[in-house]
């Protein structure tokens, strides 16, 4: 599934709004196109990590998990790798420093 630029562009908005801390949300399939939901960081150092409430997986048919990098590249750690592989669901790494 191919994300269209004004969907790219909504992420990146919403990504760029806090440069303090980590930024997620999640795309998902609304009336039968994709769309993007910001979602509230949990974690409890959201300045290096991320946590999104498990009910909106639950509750949704979500595509890819969004966050962002605050202070490194768009390259996926290896919490990254390990999170995306244990729910089967690809990452979208926004790095806001770059």
């Amino acid at each position: 599934m191919e994300l269209n630029d004004i969907l790219i562009e909504k992420i990146k908005f919403h990504l760029n709004q806090n440069l303090k801390q980590e930024s997620c949300g999640v795309v998902y399939m609304h009336e039968g196109c994709l769309d993007y939901m910001p979602c509230i960081n949990y974690s409890s150092m959201p300045s290096s990590s991320f946590s999104i409430d498990p009910m909106i997986i639950i509750s949704y048919d979500v595509k890819y998990i969004v966050h962002s990098h605050i202070n490194s590249g768009p390259e996926p750690s290896l919490s990254d790798v390990k999170y995306a592989e244990n729910l089967d669901l690809p990452y979208i790494i926004y790095s806001t420093k770059e």
